[in-house]
């Protein structure tokens, strides 16, 4: 089965209990100050001139925050942890060199108990705001009345991930394995991916999920702040109910026969091109989509376990490796390399075939 995450309802309980919490500000950059602190936890804190409160970076926002300054992540880590004085003198200097404004991301803190905020994320002033909740309304009802089975679901620091599939739509790849056709929709809050609705294949011997190819992908780019003001909020929200229908029509568009069949198809195809050198397949797979050591040990674990030496074992040896993945992200990702790996071309595979 694909990875666990946690369940649709606790999810979305979750969802509406950030909603009070979150603020968005508009924020110059020389308008941003970087405070170090003597706590390990907490080694830095962030302040505005729009806040009376601090806010605590996460480490998104960290890696956001080195990204936009040029300064080397690993660098900017060390830094934090053993010379956040260094750090915040680096960062400061920076930042009242540049004259972009950003959007910061934030969970608010509380006035009364003194609570720190927490800044989740520093991005551009164009970040165009589709948020988890938007996702979610526009989605599940269409999950439910299509009788789609929520077979995995997470919320991770990065990305809210909604894996669905059909009982309808159901076909042989060969005798006695059989996959099931469904969606998987997925968005990040804190500029880690667009809003996205991708065909989902589960393999019923397994319950193994492939991701299989995009089908609607929306960037979070929209206008600057400062243009936003002068359109009406009628304006503003007609652009995100239109995206809601988009959402809405192509989950329906995806669950179709048609679009299933051809996937499947491809799922046939790549069933009947054996491999004839699978350590040297997992090599190739390795480069492709740079797994680290214990990842590709991991897939060729199981492409030997589970006997099936042809381009689609291989493909089921990824997507099972990913259950073996902590990180939900990451084990998201082995999903979209099992269908890559079904696509992989016949020059890239000629190496292992003979």
């Amino acid at each position: 089965m694909p990875k666990q995450g946690r369940d649709i309802g606790e999810i979305a309980k979750w969802i509406l209990e950030q909603q009070e919490k979150k603020e968005d500000l508009i924020v110059p950059d020389k308008a941003i100050e970087m405070i170090p602190l003597d706590d390990k936890d907490n080694p830095v804190i962030i302040k505005t001139d729009r806040d009376n409160l601090s806010l605590v970076p996460t480490k998104t926002a960290h890696s956001q925050i080195a990204t936009k300054l040029k300064v080397p992540f690993k660098y900017y880590e060390r830094m934090l942890n053993e010379q956040p004085q260094l750090l915040a003198d680096n960062v400061n200097i920076w930042l009242q060199e540049s004259e972009d404004d950003r959007m910061v991301r934030t969970y608010k803190g509380d006035p009364e108990t003194q609570e720190n905020g927490v800044m989740r994320a520093y991005l551009s002033d164009k970040y165009f705001r589709f948020d988890y909740d938007n996702v979610a309304e526009a989605s599940l009802p269409v999950i439910a009345e299509k009788q789609l089975n929520i077979v995995s679901s997470e919320i991770t620091e990065k990305k809210l991930y909604i894996k669905a599939v059909s009982d309808r739509l159901t076909a042989d790849v060969k005798q006695g394995d059989s996959v099931r056709g469904g969606i998987i929709i997925s968005d990040s809050e804190v500029g880690f991916g667009s809003v996205k609705v991708q065909s989902y294949v589960e393999r019923l011997v397994c319950m193994n999920g492939m991701i299989a190819g995009d089908v609607f992908n929306r960037r979070h780019i929209g206008v600057q702040q400062g243009v936003a003001q002068f359109l009406t909020t009628n304006t503003m929200n007609k652009t995100g109910e239109a995206l809601m229908g988009q959402i809405r029509d192509t989950i329906a568009g995806v669950l179709s026969e048609d679009g299933f069949t051809n996937i499947v198809n491809k799922l046939r195809d790549s069933s009947g091109i054996q491999v004839a050198k699978p350590e040297k397949a997992v090599e190739v797979l390795q480069k492709q989509f740079s797994f680290t050591d214990n990842e590709k040990e991991s897939v060729l674990s199981h492409l030997v376990t589970g006997g099936d030496l042809s381009q689609w074992g291989l493909a089921n040896a990824v997507t099972r490796a990913s259950q073996d993945i902590e990180s939900y992200d990451r084990a998201t990702e082995f999903e979209s390399f099992g269908w890559d790996t079904v696509n992989l071309s016949q020059s890239q595979l000629e190496p292992v075939l003979v």
